[in-house]
């Protein structure tokens, strides 16, 4: 297969493509940074100390997974993408297995699962990456799975109703289905992005350095790029490397936030435009790193302040496959930035690349939101071969610091893989409303596991 002009890297490119999804495969995505073993902080008084209320098991490698209300109920309900399931004639076909809130349990498998989609072509690995997205209009979401490349080099994600039960077939079961190039699907969001009350999804597909909209509501058959309402391009990169959405220029709009890690680039573009456009010619705010050694990698929108949303970009160091940063941008990203210079949180040592997602909530009332960090690849010999780590860090944390510092420990809790028994422990954080309507809980993935953590706070009790 020759290279594509689109795309001079093309050779290198799969190269990366195969080496992660074999890392994938050895349960080792997201091992970046090999570190000492680090003493747990002791907990400051301003960060309420979670208990473990829910533990859900599968088979013993990592997993996508995500949470959202998918029957109205008010409870957000658990969406697991177990990519490596399923035996011959579907090997390794993928499952996606759904438990509907309330989940309390701490002796819970994806057996219990109130939906599981088993994927059927073989080595496709269904349920790689997950979204949620109301795209039949019907008011609760959908389950967006993504697959795996094919033999042809080509991708495909699916979407199924969020109110489906039982077992299913995926392919069968999906009323809209996505083609389109290798890779497509690695990053994928919901938004209202024309501002007509109806959820869109965002795809991306970085080997063609290309993001693509499609607006809902929508059934069917779409071949993309063609069939795209938008796409947002660059001439060459490999843009949508990750994707994320939320008001950064505090105008009352989302926008989106777009990676592109080949020229070290964050895109803060619009909203609302259609058709094929250049993301040069829409940007809104970009970020560089003054520091070259910096490799923006990762981005996401998270809520700290009550106005705008803020920016988060988390990136691996040139000079060191063992360590990397993290930038928070608390105020409007507007114009050109450096995430060095112009952020207000800057966290050294933090583990966080690619893969290695990060949150806010506020689990505890009015108190200040937690940001959540997992950190899988943070080693704790001698004393244990497990590895991982996830952080709760107080949200008014503001400069410069290593995670490992003394200011960080005094405004943090921290558990890790040894703690819990799980391997690559941190691998998925975020927040989710899991046991009653209303009441924020704290979730942390690995190894075959998911850990459900609640708060016994005065207001939640």
């Amino acid at each position: 297969m020759s290279a594509s002009p689109r795309h001079p890297l093309n050779r290198s490119w799969f190269r990366r493509l195969r080496a992660r999804l074999a890392a994938r495969r050895a349960g080792l995505i997201g091992a970046l940074l090999v570190v000492g073993c680090v003493p747990a902080p002791a907990p400051d008084p301003g960060v309420a100390v979670p208990v473990e209320t829910a533990r859900i098991t599968f088979e013993d490698h990592l997993a996508a997974v995500i949470a959202s209300d998918l029957n109205g109920d008010g409870l957000d309900d658990l969406v697991i993408g177990d990519s490596l399931a399923g035996e011959y004639p579907r090997s390794e076909g993928g499952d996606v297995h759904v438990l509907l809130g309330p989940v309390v349990s701490r002796d819970l498998t994806v057996t219990a699962a109130d939906l599981t989609l088993h994927g059927q072509v073989p080595y496709r690995h269904a349920g790689l990456d997950l979204a949620v997205a109301d795209l039949d209009g019907d008011g609760v979401g959908d389950i967006v799975v993504r697959t795996d490349v094919s033999l042809q080099w080509t991708g495909t994600v699916y979407v199924v109703s969020g109110g489906l039960r039982g077992h299913q077939d995926l392919e069968t079961a999906a009323f809209l289905t996505l083609d389109g190039p290798a890779t497509l699907g690695q990053a994928m969001l919901e938004t209202d992005y024309n501002g007509d009350g109806a959820a869109d999804l965002i795809v991306s597909c970085p080997l063609r350095s290309e993001v693509y909209v499609v607006l809902g509501p929508r059934s069917g058959h779409l071949q993309l790029p063609d069939d795209a309402d938008a796409t947002i391009a660059t001439d060459n990169g490999a843009l949508g490397w990750s994707l994320a959405a939320g008001d950064l220029d505090g105008n009352g709009w989302p926008d989106l936030v777009i990676a592109e890690p080949i020229a070290d680039v964050i895109y803060v573009v619009p909203v609302g435009l259609v058709g094929r456009f250049a993301i040069t010619d829409a940007v809104i705010a970009l970020v560089r790193s003054g520091d070259g050694r910096d490799l923006l990698r990762g981005v996401d929108a998270i809520r700290l302040t009550e106005s705008t949303d803020a920016l988060l970009i988390r990136s691996r160091r040139s000079d060191s496959e063992q360590w990397g940063t993290v930038f928070v941008r608390t105020r409007p990203v507007v114009g050109d930035l450096d995430a060095r210079t112009d952020s207000d949180l800057t966290l050294e040592d933090a583990a966080v690349s690619f893969g290695v997602p990060t949150d806010t909530g506020r689990p505890t009332g009015d108190r200040e939101p937690l940001l959540a960090i997992g950190a899988p690849a943070r080693t704790h010999l001698p004393t244990s071969n497990l590895t991982g780590e996830a952080w709760l860090l107080r949200g008014d944390l503001r400069g410069v610091h290593s995670l490992d510092s003394a200011e960080v420990a005094a405004a943090s809790w921290r558990v890790s893989g040894p703690d819990v028994g799980v391997d690559l422990f941190g691998n998925s954080v975020f927040f989710a409303r899991l046991r009653v309507p209303g009441r924020v809980d704290f979730v942390a993935t690995g190894k075959g596991t998911v850990l459900v953590y609640a708060w016994n706070d005065p207001q939640f009790p």
